[in-house]
């Protein structure tokens, strides 16, 4: 399993990689604690893939924020 990290557009570059990473690393450590016995990796992409929120409607800048804010799964 990996987990991505995703931040905001707030903050400089480096600030929100670091902290997409500490984000993704969070969860891992969550999943960890309630016993998943899986190999999990976690990653952070900072504020290089925002949520495409081409298809919703009145949203306010600090929604779309919000969004952004998240971590996401994979499975390899």
């Amino acid at each position: 399993v990996i987990l991505i990290g995703h931040t905001d557009r707030r903050g400089g570059d480096d600030y929100n990689q670091k902290l997409s990473e500490r984000r993704a690393k969070a969860v891992a450590d969550f999943l960890k604690s309630k016993g998943i016995d899986a190999t999990i990796d976690a990653e952070g992409r900072g504020a290089s893939e925002p949520v495409d929120v081409t298809a919703t409607a009145n949203l306010t800048e600090d929604d779309i924020d919000a969004l952004n804010r998240r971590v996401e799964w994979r499975r390899e």
